[in-house]
């Protein structure tokens, strides 16, 4: 199964999260909140240099030594802008951030924002989300039969689970002797290894059959007495544990009712705006003592499918395969189709920082949403920037160093950081609609 998002996903993407509770915070225009700086109209490198004037616009800012270009989907030469004499047309433009993978994880990257008078009442901001882990709801039902100690057999919802090693195990998780179920949406150590976040939401309400053998002075088995009891389990997590955006470690950012990032209103009122927000890297959150340093970069870059991009970049919204470490839709199910009396999950992403330009009445005048592409080799990216031709290039590229890539020739490979294409292709065989997710806690190096 393909996922596919029509021109207004992503806006029903924004009302899920809202109904979420991840409440919106407002900012006046005239004076912004402390996690955002006035910043000049500085080119990004490879970005335009149009001012507030021009249009509504998102660019880069430069950073000395770092390359980085951004540019409108399908033209690297086109800037990020909804043009001042397209202020009465209502459009949603969808733009790419080209960095380097190493650059990307060491630095992060900082974005400015124009608006023009007279083109917003307000202004909402969408921060970049995706799942670091499997979410889900644990099976609110099962059985087990235990025969002196030893499980027989239990079912979850119906599903016969299957018994070894002491345990009884479905696709949600396992079952113990006691009765205790352990959910596999839980990412939580037992053993007290590296830990991840509990995102096992529910109740499982165990219906327990404890059979125990009766014998008589000779050691002869006289008769099995039975005794059934309800046994139940609460998960105590949330699937929204598993939620992450890089927002979420800006103690300056809108929180919401789950403490995690909020989609940012500001009030505009009609007059003109120029402000940048610096997105952290994993570097520099590992530094501050925030979060450990995963070999990754999911935390900044949600582009994904470049098959499809390169196949036409006009209809890439509506022919990509989002990958389910955005938009899982559905939990695995007692029977691990994902699917079939899965449990659904509202909460969907399609990989970008969301711009939104809205009139008096929350109607949506204009969005921009900005996704972050990181680049496995210094060769791909040099071509697509002098180029464009995205058929020519692999943002992805896998392959070892110093043959593929220029690199010392030492078994290394040219990927130096996890992102999704790079999971999808190790751990899904390429198909991006499995259930991957980055899981980092558990990851060594690519």
């Amino acid at each position: 199964m393909t996922m596919k998002t029509g021109a207004f996903g992503p806006f029903r993407f924004s009302f899920l999260l809202l109904i979420f509770a991840l409440s919106t915070t407002l900012t006046a225009c005239k004076k912004e909140s402390n996690f955002f700086s006035d910043s000049n109209a500085s080119d990004g490198s490879g970005g335009g240099s149009g001012t507030a004037s021009t249009g509504m616009s998102l660019r880069v800012k430069a950073k000395t030594g770092v390359s980085s270009f951004l540019h409108k989907f399908g033209d690297v030469a086109s800037e990020c802008v909804i043009p001042l004499a397209d202020k009465d047309n209502p459009q949603t433009i969808q733009c790419m951030l080209n960095m380097m993978e190493y650059d990307l994880w060491f630095y992060g990257f900082e974005y400015e924002i124009n608006i023009p008078d007279g083109f917003c009442t307000f202004l909402e901001e969408d921060p970049y989300r995706f799942y670091r882990g499997e979410p889900g709801t644990a099976p609110g039902a099962a059985t087990m039969t235990t025969l002196d100690g030893a499980i027989q057999s239990c079912t979850f919802q119906g599903t016969a689970g299957t018994v070894a090693g002491g345990r009884c195990s479905g696709q949600e998780g396992y079952l113990l002797p006691s009765g205790t179920f352990r959910c596999n949406y839980s990412h939580e150590a037992e053993d007290g290894g590296v830990s991840g976040p509990n995102c096992c939401e529910g109740k499982t309400t165990l219906l327990l059959t404890t059979r125990t053998t009766i014998y008589d002075d000779t050691g002869a088995a006289i008769r099995v007495d039975a005794k059934d009891s309800t046994v139940e389990t609460i998960q105590g997590g949330k699937q929204a544990n598993c939620i992450e955006s890089p927002h979420d470690y800006d103690d300056s950012w809108p929180r919401g009712t789950t403490l995690k990032s909020a989609s940012a209103i500001s009030e505009l009122g009609g007059n003109s705006m120029i402000r940048s927000y610096k997105v952290p890297s994993v570097m520099k959150l590992r530094m501050d003592n925030k979060r450990t340093n995963y070999p990754g970069v999911f935390l900044n870059a949600g582009m994904h499918d470049w098959t499809a991009y390169t196949a036409d970049p006009d209809t890439w919204d509506t022919s990509r395969a989002i990958p389910r470490a955005l938009f899982p839709i559905f939990d695995r199910g007692p029977t691990g189709d994902h699917a079939t009396l899965a449990s659904v999950i509202p909460f969907g992403f399609d990989g970008s920082y969301g711009f939104r330009c809205l009139g008096p009445a929350g109607e949506l005048r204009h969005y921009i949403r900005l996704y972050v592409n990181e680049w496995n080799t210094i060769e791909d990216y040099e071509e697509f920037k002098a180029n464009g031709d995205a058929s020519a290039v692999n943002p992805s590229r896998q392959g070892a160093a110093g043959v593929d890539c220029s690199a010392v020739n030492n078994g290394n490979t040219c990927n130096s950081f996890w992102g999704f294409t790079d999971i999808i292709e190790s751990d899904a065989g390429g198909d991006a609609t499995q259930w991957v997710f980055p899981n980092e806690w558990e990851r060594a190096g690519p």
